[in-house]
């Protein structure tokens, strides 16, 4: 089926139809996904589970499903340089929430934050980014082993959530909601058909990402830190506008932390269990920097407490911008 749209949007120009071809994966990816945290809601709200859970789940699952997929479909397909876009997916998408999706939220409506607030997320953010670094800078990859260490810390990191000392996390109460109308047999439909949604957005969006490289003469790496990181950090943008006219500044976030260190720890894992990456010169020499760059700007501008201002959106915003000029014309 794949196949079959691919050969009909592939006539014609070539570089219309790899982007032709990578919005409508993206259009599947992302309604698959809202699909798909929708029934995972309702089927929890339904089998009694706490709802403080439920959303600290989701908000992790919810947020990186698009991540999650691509970088799944772009090591397991037969594409070249699958595990260069996973890894630009990944990390570009961290750069893409500081740097874009922060940087116009402070520039649209200053953040407030208080100091020490959010003292632990962001070391468990920061300390991910570094972790990365040192796989990225001693051992070249991330191998199985290193991938399971990954995941067991996410896992712990959203047990140590569940906590009833940490039950006012950001983000949290907004998503309370009163029990949902349908079935418990139409939300597992409603699942199953999220998940499929997810894979065959992925699928298609990846394929029209490697056409893109090849029209472009980039390497599909700088495409999944530029085009494919933006466009799978669309749930986070509008996460992060709808906080932010709101005046929700710990909401923001809240969403903004917990997707990087899901990108980190959640996809990255799970992408490395099912086929180990291999760290090239590309990722090592401009993503990873990046990466860190952000994380720490980020990290300082929110534990000083003095909150984010328009100024600084308009800075993280620079930055971004210099980041995509280096990848694009270096």
């Amino acid at each position: 089926m794949i196949d079959t749209l691919v050969d009909l949007v592939r006539p014609g120009h070539p570089l219309a139809g790899s982007l032709l071809l990578f919005g409508i994966g993206l259009g599947f990816l992302l309604a698959g996904a809202e699909l798909f945290v929708l029934a995972s809601v309702r089927l929890s709200v339904r089998l009694g589970l706490p709802r403080i859970t439920v959303g600290l789940t989701l908000v992790a699952l919810g947020t990186s499903l698009p991540e999650l997929g691509a970088s799944l479909a772009a090591v397991l397909g037969k594409i070249d340089g699958g595990q260069e876009l996973a890894l630009g997916n990944a990390l570009g998408s961290n750069v893409a929430n500081i740097g874009l999706l922060l940087g116009l939220a402070a520039l649209v409506k200053p953040l407030r934050t208080g100091p020490g607030r959010h003292g632990g997320h962001l070391l468990v953010m920061v300390g991910s980014a570094a972790a990365f670094a040192v796989l990225a800078c001693t051992a070249g990859g991330i191998d199985r082993m290193a991938a399971t260490a990954g995941l067991a810390v996410f896992l712990i990191y959203i047990w140590l959530l569940f906590r009833p000392r940490v039950a006012a996390y950001p983000g949290t109460r907004a998503i309370d909601a009163p029990s949902p109308p349908g079935s418990l047999p139409g939300d597992a439909v409603l699942l199953v058909l999220g998940a499929a949604l997810v894979w065959v957005g992925s699928e298609v969006l990846v394929r029209g990402a490697a056409d893109l490289a090849a029209q472009l003469s980039v390497s599909a790496g700088v495409i999944g830190a530029t085009v494919v990181a933006v466009g799978t950090s669309l749930p986070e943008l509008a996460v992060s506008f709808s906080a932010g006219r709101r005046g929700e500044g710990a909401i923001l976030l809240g969403n903004l932390v917990g997707s990087n260190i899901a990108n980190l720890l959640l996809v990255l894992g799970v992408v490395a269990l099912v086929r180990p990456l291999a760290i090239g010169a590309e990722a090592l020499v401009w993503y990873t920097p990046a990466l860190l760059v952000f994380t720490v700007a980020m990290a300082v501008l929110v534990a000083v407490g003095r909150g984010v201002r328009r100024r600084d959106g308009l800075l993280l915003l620079v930055l971004y911008a210099v980041f995509q000029v280096i990848l694009w014309t270096r």
